[in-house]
């Protein structure tokens, strides 16, 4: 499976798994519709070291999902709860830049 990445500043990829072909797409989503998978067993540390390379390289490993069953327009987070942490950091700076994640 391949898919294509582009990388730049301010901007971070979200690969979303296409349930009819099993490849996976770039879809843009607002933080809003990210949900927190309740089996994720990893720490959320160095979150302030984290968001800063974040602001200041782009996102450099895109954030992955699956549909969320239980709500509508809405997706669980299967790789990359600290990355999300690390951006709604940079969000409550600057709400304009960092709402949306592709």
């Amino acid at each position: 499976m391949t898919a294509s990445v582009l990388v730049a500043p301010g901007r971070f990829f979200l690969f979303v798994p296409d349930s009819g072909t099993g490849r996976e797409q770039i879809e843009y989503l607002r933080l809003e519709q990210l949900e927190n998978d309740t089996n994720n067993f990893y720490q959320l540390s160095k979150l302030d070291e984290l968001a800063a390379n974040i602001q200041m390289c782009g996102l450099q490993q895109p954030i992955r999902v699956r549909k969320c069953p239980e709500k509508a327009d809405s997706y669980t987070i299967v790789s990359g709860h600290r990355r999300r942490a690390a951006i709604e950091l940079l969000a409550s700076e600057e709400p304009e830049r960092w709402a949306e994640i592709p």
